[in-house]
């Protein structure tokens, strides 16, 4: 008897340790019990990691892990396909199924039944948390179809689906990153297959049980994803049409096919209100939303669902917000997940914006291709302007069909306010303008800039600041707007890898940062005052480099995250000091210091104490003695870290994309602050 295929079986994972935990040893069972050699492959497709340590209470010969952080189901499963290069067979599987009996060896059998076939899929049948309400089963939300074991088929899904690695790869065919967050990327997949000549067939006898938990289980869920499924159909759709001519027939079919279902719907929905047939109104509400998901895709709308799940929200919703992130040029997040891949930051992208994406759909301002001379008019009009008004044009019509735009400095806000001036359109897209540095600066501009920037900051949305002086400041320079608070929050040292650092037998003083309002020179002359105690200085501003240090410290920047993670694990205690600004300088550093539980010394500048007060010592700006007795307390205390202490004071990424989530529910709806944006307290649910 010939040797049976060697089997991968890929479950891709976010943020389910409940799920995968209960689904992985039934797999396990399976590959147990395969006539030949199988085994797992985990996708964590989660940034943070959270299925590592379930996955690793497993053998590792038989369950493999894999993280992925980039975020979207597409960019999960080409990990998959790169991963299982060793399988002749690669079988897919969500982390919320549960295989049944025989599942893999029928798959496995029937892919020998029918030689040359791409793919065989397999059937999925849903068991509920509780039962679902009678309109739900009537609209047969949750029904999916069976059919004959050997049906050749042409959509599959790959929730249920064996691949032939070596024909997919003779195919050059992989998943669409495009449709990674909104569902589709696996349409286009089957569509590209058949257009190669890869057929799939069907096995009835491999069955997998879909478990739907309770918040799956309310109309608002099921009439989301009916949206969905008709929305990501018309965009695969679009996408595979060449030319213009094509697309333009394809478009005009959707349209019409999507029409004809929402009148369909609703005729039928009526008739189920007259009659008082509850199967009518449901089947009508879902041929509504799918047909209007099919609309909406036409006209270039996207909603994102498979990256991250959609929280329950009080009114039922068709379309979430679109929400486009401008940042500065080459904060692309491709250019940024490369920085991130080499070390050189902690953010899969800027500030983890990307965590919005549970809530709303996101796009990213992009860093358009540019010649010298390009860059040179570019570079020209930010110097002269102070923003990068170039940038923000070119992300124009990016802007346009968003329903709010996010910013982190002036440069950025200011940019696309002024943009959106030029146009001089009737309808502007709300800008949340959150500023840094404006307000330390503003006296010193010249009176053309301030008159221009007060009345472009008068047509925001929001502005947002992240310490109380900028908010004192910012109201009484330019009166009648609403300016919010909002604490700024970073990604946690804590459990970060670094590099080995050998102990030097001497207390280290450690401090950070390249802001252009650290005091250098006062912790020059604690350190002349400690010889005993040495004092690693990162960073690459020119005034403290080109300072007179003393031996016992060293003046050299970070190069990468490691480096950094080690820096902080060495140190005794943690110097941010500061010139007097109004913007919170070294915030950052104080809540990387706090993330690790390191001792800390602040001086007490710009609104830092909100950020550290309880959990650092602080000494007035300036004051060498009261800086060096700081550090000697500190270092002669000679604590142990006290554990991740920026949780409990809400400064993690997560409270402050939160509080951005919170700031733009608010802007749109209409309704009042939110409390929690300005609390520095844990955001909690949202």
């Amino acid at each position: 008897m010939p040797s049976r295929p060697t089997v991968a079986i890929a479950v891709l994972t976010f943020r389910r340790p409940e799920d995968i935990e209960a689904s992985l040893p039934r797999l396990v069972a399976q590959v147990a019990s395969y006539p030949g050699h199988a085994y797992v492959q985990v996708i964590d497709n989660d940034p943070s990691a959270s299925a590592r340590d379930v996955v690793g209470s497993f053998p590792g010969d038989v369950v493999r892990y894999a993280h992925e952080p980039t975020p979207g189901i597409a960019a999960a499963r080409n990990r998959a396909l790169a991963e299982v290069d060793d399988a002749d067979l690669l079988v897919f599987i969500d982390d919320d199924e549960r295989p049944g009996d025989g599942w893999l060896d029928a798959l496995v059998r029937t892919y020998e039944d029918h030689p040359g076939v791409l793919g065989v899929v397999g059937p999925v049948v849903s068991e509920f948390a509780h039962a679902p309400e009678p309109w739900i089963l009537a609209g047969r939300f949750f029904t999916r179809r069976r059919l004959p074991t050997g049906t050749v088929v042409d959509v599959v899904a790959t929730n249920n689906l064996l691949l032939d690695l070596r024909l997919l790869r003779s195919l050059g065919l992989a998943f669409d990153n495009r449709f990674g967050l909104t569902g589709g990327s696996d349409t286009l997949f089957s569509h590209d297959a058949r257009l190669q000549g890869g057929r799939f067939v069907w096995c009835d006898e491999a069955l997998v049980t879909d478990v739907v938990p309770p918040e799956r289980l309310t109309r608002d869920w099921v009439v989301r994803r009916s949206y969905r499924s008709g929305n990501s159909w018309s965009r695969t759709n679009l996408a595979v049409c060449v030319g213009p001519g094509a697309r333009l027939r394809q478009r005009a079919s959707l349209l019409a096919q999507g029409t004809v279902r929402v009148a369909g719907g609703a005729l039928r929905w009526t008739a189920g209100r007259l009659t008082g047939s509850l199967s009518q109104r449901a089947q009508g509400t879902r041929n509504i939303a799918r047909g209007s998901g099919m609309v909406a895709g036409i006209l270039g709308h996207r909603y994102s669902e498979y990256a991250r799940e959609v929280p329950q929200v009080s009114e039922p919703s068709l379309a979430r917000p679109r929400v486009a992130v401008v940042l500065g040029h080459a904060q692309d997040p491709e250019e940024w997940r490369r920085r991130h891949e080499a070390g050189l930051a902690w953010d899969v992208t800027p500030y983890g914006y990307e965590k919005a994406q549970r809530w709303f759909d996101m796009a990213w301002a992009r860093s358009h291709p540019e010649g010298r001379l390009g860059r040179r008019l570019r570079e020209a009009f930010r110097q002269r302007l102070g923003f990068d008004l170039v940038h923000a044009f070119r992300n124009r019509r990016l802007v346009a069909d968003s329903d709010v735009v996010w910013t982190h400095t002036e440069r950025e806000h200011l940019a696309v306010l002024a943009v959106q001036r030029l146009e001089r359109k009737s309808r502007r897209t709300p800008v949340i303008a959150q500023t840094v540095w404006l307000w330390d600066e503003w006296a010193d501009l010249p009176a053309w800039r301030r008159r221009l920037y007060a009345s472009l900051l008068r047509g925001a949305g929001v502005e947002l600041v992240l310490s109380r002086c900028n908010q004192e400041i910012s109201r009484r320079r330019v009166a009648g707007r609403e300016v919010v608070l909002v604490p700024f929050g970073s990604a946690s040292v804590a459990g970060q890898p670094g590099a080995e650092v050998a102990p030097s037998g001497r207390p280290v003083v450690v401090s950070i940062g390249n802001d252009r309002h650290r005091d250098w020179e006062t912790l020059l002359d604690a350190a002349r005052s400690l010889p005993e105690v040495d004092f690693a200085v990162a960073t690459r501003s020119p005034r403290a480099t080109g300072l007179d240090w003393p031996a016992n410290a060293t003046v050299a920047p970070v190069t990468n995250v490691w480096d950094l993670a080690a820096l902080y694990s060495s140190a005794a205690v943690v110097a941010v000091p500061l010139l007097d600004n109004a913007h919170a300088s070294g915030a950052t550093v104080c809540i990387e210091a706090l993330s690790a539980g390191r001792p800390l010394v602040v001086s007490d500048a710009g609104g830092i104490a909100d950020y550290v007060e309880g959990d650092a010592t602080l000494v007035p700006v300036g004051e060498t003695d009261a800086l060096t007795k700081a550090i000697i307390d500190a270092v002669s205390e000679q604590s142990d870290a006290a554990g991740d202490r920026s949780a409990d004071r809400g400064l993690t990424q997560d409270d402050y994309v939160g509080r951005y989530v919170l700031v733009t529910r608010c802007l749109l709806e209409g309704a009042p602050w939110d409390p929690r944006i300005s609390a520095f307290a844990p955001v909690g649910p949202i």
